[in-house]
């Protein structure tokens, strides 16, 4: 039996190894078949980083049940307990290491904020060696109890690890709001940044009024998440007045002042609905005929967007 057990720690421990070794061969591995990806027309990298969406989720419910385990064993006290716990953190390990390389790729291929990226990316690749060390914690229990207590510890830092970066990888598809976008107004206040209003004169002009009161409210439902400050998708950036001008990796103008009826932005949002490339991707929404006439009587009052910010973060909010 003890053969048995040293024999299956010795698989775990190579096996870790091996899956972290993943972690930097495959950023290397991409940058260096990226010019030989480009010249047969096939990116890899491309079509790997998508599958990081659907392997994340596993670290997340391995290691979750690891935690339920190990407080059912607590309170019912099974020697078959300890073996079905290992098989599970081994899975943990094997997954979240998985999640970090493609996490990894899909990094190489969105515009995303980079400091939130970079802590994101830092903080996944922490929970998988987090994972690793409880389970090589998790073969030792039986040398004592500071063993065991080494053990509970790691348990605790995986999950602050995995909160954390589960957290900033939602920040990063969704916007830093995305929990509390419809929470009450007390957790709003709560959890989001606070805003402290500075007083400034109101729009004087009738075409800076407009996109105040009426563009820049479809531009943050519809566009900010993908095109705003803190991710931009393709390049484009709608927030600022000589991104949205420029245009992104088109590199065709967002907003054409001259003809603002071919403008690229708006060619993408009366494609039809089922259409690859419409904008908002679909499931996201749509913009109405209305809001797109609204757009374009903006455009031709010559696409202003105000210099003045109207509100700043309060200093040392949460």
């Amino acid at each position: 039996m003890k053969d048995c057990l040293k024999k299956s720690s010795h698989r775990v421990w190579w096996a870790g190894l091996i899956v972290l070794l993943c972690l930097f061969i495959v950023p290397m591995a991409q940058a260096a078949g990226a010019a030989k990806e480009a010249e047969q027309g096939f990116s890899l990298t491309a079509f790997l980083a998508p599958f990081h969406t659907v392997v994340l989720h596993l670290p997340i419910g391995f290691m979750t049940m690891v935690v339920i385990l190990e407080a059912y064993s607590f309170w019912r006290p099974a020697d078959a307990m300890k073996g079905v716990i290992r098989l599970v953190l081994v899975m943990t390990v094997l997954s979240s290491a998985l999640a970090a390389a493609l996490g990894w790729l899909r990094g190489q291929g969105e515009e995303y904020d980079v400091i939130t990226l970079d802590r994101h990316r830092w903080m996944g690749i922490a929970f998988a060696v987090a994972t690793l060390v409880a389970a090589g914690l998790h073969f030792g229990l039986s040398r004592g109890k500071a063993m065991r207590g080494l053990y509970f510890a790691s348990l605790g830092l995986c999950l602050t690890l995995m909160t954390i970066a589960g957290h900033l990888g939602g920040n990063l598809t969704h916007g830093s709001n995305y929990l509390t976008e419809n929470a009450p107004g007390f957790i709003k206040n709560l959890l989001e940044k606070k805003e402290v209003a500075v007083v400034v004169a109101p729009p004087k002009d009738e075409a800076t009024k407009l996109y105040v009161e009426q563009i820049k409210p479809i531009f943050e439902a519809k566009c900010f998440s993908c095109h705003g400050p803190e991710k931009q998708k393709g390049g484009l950036r709608l927030d600022q007045r000589v991104a949205a001008l420029k245009g992104g990796d088109s590199g065709e103008p967002a907003i054409k002042l001259d003809d603002p009826a071919t403008s690229y932005m708006l060619r993408l949002v009366m494609l039809p609905g089922d259409h690859d490339d419409v904008m908002p991707p679909s499931g996201k929404g749509t913009v109405s005929e209305e809001e797109i006439m609204k757009i374009i009587r903006w455009i031709r009052a010559g696409a202003p967007y105000p210099e003045e910010a109207t509100t700043v973060a309060k200093a040392g909010s949460k």
